[in-house]
C-alpha cells in the first residue's frame, strides 16, 4: 500500500519540557503518515510532549480544524496519536504539506470556542458538522431525525440522562432518547423549527453543559464470583481434573451462607440461605459446578446493577429538586453564606439559602420547593426558599436560614430515605428476600417430590430459580418512580409503601382545615369577538397552564365546560407574564395592572387576564369568586372510584354539617381534637377498614400509624417530623386524586413486575418434571425472568422521569448566574 511520510525536525530538545505542563506549541517532530485508500492521517507525538495534556489536545484541535479539507480527528492520549479523517479524496500529496504547516503552527488556528471541552484523560473524536464542530458522531442524518454516538456518554448514564432533559426541553426538539443497548441518542426534531446542524448544535451544547460524575460504578463482578465461574466452567468441560478446586472456591465462598442456615434452622425458621445451602449440597451432589457458580456471578451482577442504578437515579432525583438544569454547577460559595447576609440575585439565578425579599419583585419557579403548579410572582415582603429559579425581575434578599436548614435540604433527606431500600444478606434488596423468604418451604417440597420422581438432578434444577432479585429491585425502581412523581406534583411521598394501602383503601377521613376550605375564582366574562372568544380560551387557559395563578383553574374548568381541550405550550419568554409560539405570533399571557401573574386571590378576582398576540390584545378574561372549595373536584374523583370519603371536624356540629354538605359528603365526626380523631381511627382499623386521614399535623399525631395513612396538609419547614408517610407541600389539596391514580398505577406494575420474574421460574420447574431441564437451563431461564423484570421498570422509571421533567421544566434556563453579596447596598463585591 502506498505511503506517504512527512518528516520535521525541531531544534528543540523534548527534554526542554515537561510532559505534565501545556505547549503553547505543539513540536513539529511528529511523524504524518498517510494512505490514499484510507484518507486517514496519523500524527503521533513524543511522549515527552504527547497529548495527554487537555491543553495540547485542545491547540492540535485548533490548528487541525483551521484546514478545510479535515473532518474528523481522534485522540487517543494513551498512545500519544491522533488520527485525521480527510473529506473526500487525496488526489494530491499538498493536502499533507498543508496539515504539516498546520501542525506547526505556521497557519492561523481556530479560536478557542469553536473547539469542543476534551476530557484529556481519555480518548476523544471530534467531527465537523456542516460549519461547526461536535464530539457526537453523527451515525444517522435524516430529516427529523438524527442518531448520535459519543463513547464517553455511553459510559455515563447520569451523563446521558441529564442530555436527554435538556434536549426534551428545548423548542424544536420533539423528543430525545438515549438507548443503553445500542449507545446512542436519537433526536427527532421539527424539521421546520431546525436544520440538522443546528440540532447536533443543540446535542452538543447540552453535552458541554451536562458536566460528568465520577463514572457509573463497575457492573463486572468480583474476582472471587470471577474466579469461580472460570474454574467451574473448567471444571465442568475440560479439566474435570479442577473439580476439587471448585468445590473448595464454592465452599469458601458460602462459609457465611452455611452459618446463617445454622441459625435459621435451630429457631426454625427456613430462609434464603438454607435454600442456598441446599442447593450447594444437590451441586457437590451432582457435579454441575457451573450452574452454583453462575448463580453466584448473577447475585453479584444484580447487586452491583442495582448499586449504580440506584446512585445514578438518587443523583437525579436530588437535582429534580431545585430549578436548576441538569448538570449545572451549584454556587461555590453557598458554604459562606450565613443568615443575615443579604445578597441580590436576578434573572437566571437559583436562590441559595431560604431568604426574605426585601426589595424588589421576581418571576420564579419553585415547584419542587412549594410544590406549585406553575411559575409565581413574589413581591417585597415574602419568602424565597432556596432551590427557587429567577425567571425574570432582581430582587435584594436577606438570608434567613442555610445549608442544612432550608426546606429543600430537608426535602432532600425525605427523599434519599425513601428511595434507598435496605440492601439483603444474599440478594441486592431486603424486600426481595422478604418474598422469596415466603417460597422457600414450598420450593424446598417441590425438590423432594422432584427427587422422587426423577432424579438428584431434577430437585437441583427446582431449586435453581431466584424468586427474590427480580422482584426485590423491580419492586425498589417503582417506588423511585412513585417519589418521582408525587414530587412532580407538589407531594412528597416519605414511605412509598403506604401507596399500597392507599390503593386499596375504602375510607377517607377529610380532616377540616383551612387548607380544604380554599375556594376558587369562576370565569365571569370573555371580552373578545365571539367567533374567536372559543380559541382565545384555549390559547389563554393553555399558556396559563404553566403558571400557578388562581384564575388557572378557573380557565381550565370554563373550557371543560365547552369541551375545549386544551394544548401544551413551550414558555420562550417571562419578561412581560408568559410568552409562547402561537403559529407565527407570539402570545403573551398577563394581567392588565401589573404586567405579571399575581399569585394572589384578591388581586386575582379585581385584576382580568389580558391576552395578546403580538403586542396587541386579543381577549380579556374577567374572574368573580366561587364558593366551590377547591378540594371539590379530588373529592369527586375519589368518590367516583368507589371510596368513602367523609369529613371530620373540631369546629361545631352546625358548621360542620353546613360545610359537608358543600362538599357533597356526610359528616361522621364534629368538635374532634387529635386524641379523639385517633380513637375513631382505630375504631375503623378494627372492623378491618383500610383508614386514610388527610390532615394537618396537630390533628393526625395521635393516630397509631399501622391503623391509617396519614397525608399531612400544611406542612412546615420541618418535614423530618411529621407522623404522615406522604406530606403535601402545597396548600393546593386539588392533586389529592392524582395521589390515588398513582398508587393504584404503582400497585399494577408491581402485580406485572412479579408475574415477569416469576413466570420464568414456574417455567423452570415445570421443564424439570416434564423436559429434564438442568440447573446450568433453570440459572439461565431464572434470569432472563429477572433481566425483563428489571428491563421494564427500569424503562417505566425513566419514562415517568421524563414526563415529569418536561412538564416542569419546559423552556425553563438551565445555566444559573453567580451570585452577588451585597452585605453593604453602596459597595457590591462579585463573590468568586
Amino acid at each position: 500500500m502506498p505511503q506517504t511520510q512527512s518528516n520535521s525536525s525541531n531544534s528543540s530538545s523534548p527534554s526542554a519540557h515537561s510532559s505534565g505542563e501545556p505547549h503553547s506549541h505543539l513540536p513539529p517532530a511528529i511523524s504524518i503518515r498517510g494512505s490514499v485508500d484510507r484518507v486517514v492521517v496519523t500524527v503521533k507525538a513524543p511522549k515527552a510532549i504527547g497529548l495527554a495534556h487537555a491543553a495540547n489536545q485542545e491547540l492540535l484541535l485548533a490548528r487541525l480544524f483551521a484546514v478545510e479539507g479535515v473532518h474528523r480527528v481522534s485522540i487517543d492520549p494513551r498512545k500519544h496519536e491522533a488520527e485525521i479523517e480527510l473529506s473526500g479524496a487525496l488526489h494530491d500529496r499538498s493536502l499533507l504539506n498543508v496539515l504539516a504547516s498546520a501542525l506547526r503552527g505556521e497557519m492561523s488556528s481556530l479560536p478557542q470556542w469553536a473547539i469542543p471541552p476534551v476530557n484529556h484523560a481519555r480518548p476523544l473524536s471530534v467531527t465537523r458538522f456542516g460549519g461547526r464542530l461536535t464530539a457526537w458522531e453523527v451515525a444517522s442524518n435524516e430529516p427529523g431525525f438524527l442518531r448520535l454516538r459519543n463513547d464517553l456518554v455511553r459510559r455515563d448514564r447520569t451523563v446521558s440522562t441529564r442530555i436527554e432533559r435538556m434536549l426534551s426541553t428545548t423548542e424544536g426538539i420533539v423528543e430525545a432518547t438515549f438507548s443503553a443497548w445500542t449507545g446512542s441518542l436519537v433526536v427527532r426534531y421539527d424539521s421546520a423549527l431546525l436544520s440538522a446542524e443546528a440540532a447536533v448544535a443543540l446535542a452538543e451544547n447540552a453535552r458541554c453543559r451536562s458536566g460528568s460524575t465520577q463514572g457509573s460504578l463497575s457492573l463486572v463482578p468480583g474476582v472471587g464470583a470471577s474466579m469461580m465461574l472460570g474454574v467451574a466452567v473448567l471444571a465442568d468441560f475440560v479439566f474435570p481434573i479442577l473439580a476439587p478446586v471448585s468445590i473448595l472456591l464454592l465452599l469458601g465462598n458460602n462459609l457465611g451462607t452455611f452459618a446463617r442456615a445454622t441459625g435459621e434452622i435451630s429457631t426454625r425458621r427456613l430462609g434464603v440461605s438454607t435454600l442456598i445451602t441446599v442447593i450447594i449440597g444437590t451441586t457437590l451432589v451432582t457435579g454441575q459446578y457451573t450452574a452454583s457458580a453462575l448463580m453466584t456471578f448473577c447475585f453479584d451482577f444484580w447487586r452491583r446493577r442495582y448499586r449504580r442504578d440506584l446512585v445514578v437515579e438518587r443523583a437525579l432525583l436530588l437535582e429534580d429538586l431545585t430549578s436548576i438544569g441538569p448538570g449545572s454547577q451549584s454556587f461555590s460559595d453557598i458554604a459562606s453564606l450565613v443568615q443575615g447576609n443579604r445578597i441580590r440575585l436576578i434573572s437566571g439565578d437559583v436562590v441559595p439559602a431560604d431568604c426574605l425579599i426585601e426589595q424588589g419583585s421576581a418571576m420564579c419557579d419553585e415547584r419542587m420547593v412549594r410544590g406549585t403548579r406553575g411559575v409565581t410572582r413574589r413581591i417585597a415582603g415574602e419568602q424565597l426558599l432556596a432551590g427557587t429559579l429567577l425567571l425574570d425581575g432582581e430582587v435584594h434578599l436577606l438570608v434567613q436560614a442555610v445549608a442544612l436548614q432550608t426546606r429543600a435540604a430537608s426535602i432532600a433527606r425525605e427523599v434519599i430515605s425513601a428511595i434507598t431500600s435496605t440492601p439483603g444478606v444474599v440478594t441486592p434488596t431486603a424486600s426481595g428476600e422478604l418474598y422469596a423468604q415466603g417460597a422457600v418451604v414450598p420450593t424446598l417440597a417441590t425438590a423432594a417430590v422432584g427427587f422422587l420422581a426423577g432424579d438428584v438432578t431434577t430437585a437441583a434444577a427446582i431449586l435453581r430459580p431466584d424468586y427474590a432479585t427480580g422482584v426485590g429491585v423491580a419492586s425498589s425502581m417503582e417506588d423511585i418512580a412513585a417519589v418521582t412523581h408525587g414530587l412532580s406534583r407538589g407531594i412528597l411521598i416519605r414511605h412509598p409503601g403506604a401507596l399500597d394501602t392507599l390503593a386499596l383503601s375504602d375510607r377517607i377521613l377529610l380532616v377540616d382545615d383551612d387548607a380544604i376550605r380554599h375556594t376558587g375564582l369562576r370565569l365571569l366574562h370573555i371580552e373578545a369577538p365571539a367567533e374567536s372568544a372559543d380559541e382565545m380560551l384555549r390559547l389563554a387557559a393553555s399558556i396559563a397552564m404553566q403558571s400557578d395563578d388562581p384564575r388557572t383553574a378557573a380557565l381550565a374548568k370554563a373550557c371543560r365546560e365547552r369541551g375545549i381541550v386544551l394544548v401544551n405550550r413551550m414558555p420562550i419568554d417571562f419578561r412581560h407574564g408568559i410568552t409562547v409560539r402561537h403559529g407565527r405570533h407570539l402570545a403573551t399571557l398577563l394581567t392588565q395592572t401589573d404586567g405579571a401573574l399575581s399569585g394572589d386571590l384578591q388581586s386575582s378576582t379585581s385584576h382580568p387576564m389580558v391576552l395578546s398576540l403580538d403586542g396587541r390584545v386579543a381577549a380579556t378574561f374577567r374572574f368573580t369568586a366561587s364558593d366551590e372549595p377547591l378540594v371539590v373536584p379530588a373529592i369527586l374523583s375519589l368518590l367516583s372510584a368507589t371510596r368513602s370519603v367523609e369529613l371530620v371536624s373540631n369546629r361545631g356540629e352546625l358548621e360542620a354539617h353546613l360545610f359537608a354538605t358543600t362538599l357533597g359528603i356526610p359528616c361522621t365526626g364534629v368538635a374532634l381534637n387529635a386524641e379523639t380523631l385517633s380513637a375513631q381511627v382505630s375504631g375503623l382499623a378494627g372492623e378491618s377498614h383500610r383508614v386514610v386521614v388527610i390532615g394537618p399535623r396537630s390533628m393526625i399525631s395521635k393516630i397509631n400509624p399501622s391503623c391509617a395513612v396519614m397525608i399531612e396538609t400544611n406542612a412546615g419547614e420541618d418535614l423530618s417530623g411529621s407522623p404522615a408517610a406522604i406530606v403535601m407541600l402545597t396548600t393546593d389539596l386539588s392533586q389529592l386524586s392524582d395521589l390515588f391514580v398513582v398508587a393504584q398505577g404503582r400497585r399494577e406494575r408491581r402485580s406485572s413486575s412479579l408475574n415477569l420474574a416469576l413466570i420464568p421460574n414456574m417455567a423452570c420447574v415445570a421443564g424439570a418434571f416434564l423436559f429434564g431441564f438442568t440447573a446450568l437451563i433453570a440459572v439461565i431461564v431464572s434470569n432472563l425472568g429477572t433481566l425483563g423484570s428489571y428491563s421494564l421498570a427500569s424503562k417505566r422509571l425513566k419514562e415517568q422521569q421524563r414526563l415529569a421533567w418536561v412538564r416542569n421544566r419546559r423552556g425553563l434556563p438551565s445555566i444559573p448566574r453567580t451570585i452577588t453579596r451585597v452585605d453593604h447596598i453602596d459597595h457590591v463585591p462579585q463573590v468568586p
